[in-house]
């Protein structure tokens, strides 16, 4: 996992040793399940929000009463919004679960989950994933992924940032690797016929 080792240091200390969890790639349209999941969650673990889309990030940090990354801010209070392109392995190193955004409202059709399974870092995904939905049904076979609707998701997140999730991190990051493999044989494969 590609990432700012200098930047990691300083934002770890900024957020202290508070356990966090990751609100990944969120859109607008499900917002209001994050802000209710960090109201549950705020004196137990610090949240680091990216939303998918960067020009909301100064709207969610306002509502969070903190400061996002685009301008220039750093974590204060409870939560931080990293709203910055490319930063996705940061924000996973930082984090103790992902909870996987796009996949919260009936609108969605949820992300790939297989940055932060490499990052061995437990997945939760909401239950709009069609997009994913043969990747999701893998994972889950492999009991690599958690799939959830948003009243159990504040559980599981606990759960996560308990280490009551870490079998599951493994698997996940097992399946991400041999996934990865996978990948790399075709495209090996192609390039022998080409």
């Amino acid at each position: 996992m590609d990432y700012d080792r200098a930047q990691y240091a300083a934002l770890r200390a900024d957020i202290g040793d508070r356990p966090v969890w990751l609100a990944a790639s969120t859109h607008e349209a499900e917002e209001d399940v994050f802000h209710a999941l960090h109201a549950d969650l705020r004196e137990q673990a610090y949240l680091i929000w990216m939303p998918r889309h960067p020009a909301r990030g100064p709207v969610i940090a306002n509502r969070l009463g903190t400061t996002p990354r685009s301008g220039g801010g750093k974590p204060r209070g409870r939560a931080y919004v990293m709203d910055t392109v490319g930063e996705m392995g940061l924000a996973l190193a930082l984090a103790d679960v992902c909870v996987l955004g796009g996949s919260f409202h009936p609108s969605l059709m949820g992300h790939n989950p297989l940055e932060a399974a490499r990052a061995r870092v437990p997945v939760i995904t909401g239950p709009y994933h069609a997009s994913f939905v043969d990747l999701f049904r893998k994972m889950k076979d492999f009991d690599a992924v958690l799939i959830s609707d948003p009243r159990n998701t504040a559980t599981l997140i606990r759960d996560g940032l308990n280490g009551r999730l870490d079998e599951r991190a493994a698997n996940a990051q097992g399946f991400a690797a041999q996934s990865s493999g996978t990948l790399d044989r075709t495209i090996h494969a192609l390039e022998q016929m080409l």
